[in-house]
């Protein structure tokens, strides 16, 4: 999803990602990072 919701954003889209209704690989810290991204691009993260 995180991809999707960076491609929204940088297309100009108001983009959210329901934290609860999905689930993240999270490989040494990758999803803190997705998260940081998602935030500086403007994409809103709710639980």
């Amino acid at each position: 999803m995180a991809y999707s919701a960076l491609d929204a954003a940088r297309l100009g889209f108001t983009a959210r990602v329901l934290m609860g209704a999905c689930r993240a690989i999270d490989l040494n810290g990758s999803l803190v990072e997705a998260e940081a991204k998602l935030r500086a691009a403007g994409v809103a993260l709710e639980a």
